[in-house]
């Protein structure tokens, strides 16, 4: 049992000058385990646990902040009861989402559609009331293991749907 112990603090001083100690000490008090008699001890511990190395990659506890850079609206079309949308293609996003509203805040009567796809930069709302004002803006977004990040929303446009 002295030899374990030893073992277990040369190890934990180790992980702790390399910064990569991830579990608790009381991780590594571990129960006696029958080994074979006659070998000269009666018990062996088991295996210490011992950290995987780093593989670069975040993991899922990361605080790693991801940006997404911001889109613009090139130009708006409209008919009567739709509206086009035609915004900038950003690298390294994952898709788009369009949204209007009936009031500059996006407050009242707001839409949204989405492009699940980076290369779509066109993107068509339907099912809009005629001869009305509508507020238009664009954000392009990330998915990060499995998390959607943001981009800033463009500054607003507005169009007004035809008669």
């Amino acid at each position: 049992m002295k030899k374990a112990s030893v073992f277990i603090t040369l190890l934990l001083t180790f992980c702790l000058s390399i910064n990569t100690l991830a579990f608790a000490a009381s991780d590594y008090e571990t129960d006696p385990v029958p080994i074979n008699p006659g070998s000269g001890s009666d018990y062996e511990t088991d295996p210490i646990p011992v950290p995987a190395p780093d593989s670069g990659a975040p993991s899922s506890g990361s605080t790693k902040k991801v940006s997404v850079k911001a889109t613009k609206i090139k130009k708006l079309r409209s008919s009567k009861t739709k509206i086009t949308v035609i915004y900038n293609k950003v690298k390294g996003v994952s898709g788009y989402q369009v949204q209007l509203a009936k009031d500059k805040k996006f407050k009242k009567g707001r839409k949204s559609v989405w492009a699940k796809k980076a290369k779509v930069t066109k993107k068509t709302v339907k099912k809009l009331k005629p001869n009305k004002k509508y507020y238009v803006r664009v954000r392009a977004f990330k998915t990060v293991n499995g998390k959607k990040h943001y981009s800033k929303w463009s500054k607003y446009k507005t169009i007004k749907t035809k008669k």
